[in-house]
């Protein structure tokens, strides 16, 4: 599957946090972006017209998880 180009632009540090992540997780830079971006969408949802993060992992007031 072809996957399109992006770029955007870091800062020095920024560019050495994102490079520490590949390392913690022995991937490469677009793997690790890649899972930041699918992150922000499963832990941000809209609730009452605000968007707040509930982690995958906290339960919402229903009970239910937001992977659920």
């Amino acid at each position: 599957m072809s996957k399109p180009v992006i770029s955007f632009r870091l800062s020095e540090s920024e560019l050495q946090t994102l490079d520490e992540a590949c390392r913690r997780f022995s991937e490469s830079r677009s793997q690790v972006v890649t899972r930041a971006i699918k992150s922000l969408l499963t832990e941000y949802v809209e609730r009452d017209g605000k968007l707040i993060r509930q982690p995958y992992w906290m339960p919402n007031m229903d009970g239910k998880f937001n992977a659920s």
